[in-house]
């Protein structure tokens, strides 16, 4: 379990089921389950390493006597484990195994074996006896690789709509092409996604690299992170998918 108090996407807490093993000398954990209590997070970790993510609450509770890990999702308790008998030591004997996730490549949509080395400085170390009371498997699908694809809402007069639009980039006035927004981000190839999710996007912006001052597309050979490319034109998606939506049933539609 680990808690970082400072991110580009805020503060999160995530806790790991891991299988451990070693490629020769080294020791690995292939991570069976995350949870995490931040939605974003979640998303950015499924979508960039191939974690596989849940959502979940992580606590960690540091006692005088003892420190209490605990993980709830769904609603019920999912993990409990202890360390109890705690001695200090240094952090130079601390030694993090770095975890491997089974993720999909966005060129070809093959399967592939991602290693997540994280760095760490230690300012304060404990060991002690572990003690697991509690571990469920019976939760929520993940969100990484692996899980059966659903068939997405297909809607022809929603994309006809969303294309009569100016492209979200401010001050583009090119015409629009349909853009699907993926849930986890980024929109990857091979990804099942709503066209109740879709945008407009030029096809400046959309594929190609951008305009004069307004550089950089979502997809193609100059695309900016989904992260990075909303964050530079100031683009709230999910309220942007929200109002769309709203408007969409306003206007007398209905979702298919």
């Amino acid at each position: 379990m680990t808690t970082y108090p400072e991110s580009p996407i805020g503060a999160f807490s995530i806790a790991e089921v891991r299988v451990s093993g070693r490629t020769g000398v080294r020791p690995r954990g292939f991570v069976l389950r995350s949870y995490c209590d931040n939605d974003d997070a979640r998303r950015e970790l499924a979508e960039r390493w191939g974690y596989p993510t849940v959502a979940g609450d992580v606590k960690l509770d540091v006692r005088h006597d003892r420190v209490v890990a605990r993980v709830n999702a769904g609603g019920k308790p999912v993990l409990e484990c202890e360390l109890l008998d705690r001695d200090m030591i240094s952090g130079g004997d601390i030694q993090y195994i770095a975890s491997m996730h089974l993720a999909r490549n966005k060129d070809d949509g093959k399967l592939v074996l991602v290693q997540v080395d994280p760095e760490f400085t230690f300012a304060k170390a404990e060991r002690g006896k572990p003690t697991l009371s509690l571990i469920s498997c019976n939760t929520e699908p993940l969100e990484g690789v692996g899980q059966p694809k659903e068939k997405p809402e297909v809607d022809l007069k929603y994309q006809a709509w969303i294309r009569e639009m100016p492209c979200l980039v401010p001050g583009c006035p090119n015409e629009s092409q349909f853009h699907h927004q993926n849930r986890q981000g980024h929109g990857a190839k091979g990804a099942l996604c709503s066209d109740y999710r879709g945008l407009p996007l030029c096809c400046w912006h959309h594929t190609l690299g951008g305009t004069p001052g307004k550089p950089g597309s979502y997809h193609g050979t100059a695309k900016l992170t989904s992260w990075t490319f909303w964050k530079v034109y100031g683009v709230d998606v999910e309220a942007t998918i929200h109002r769309l939506n709203t408007i969409w049933l306003e206007m007398g539609n209905k979702f298919k």
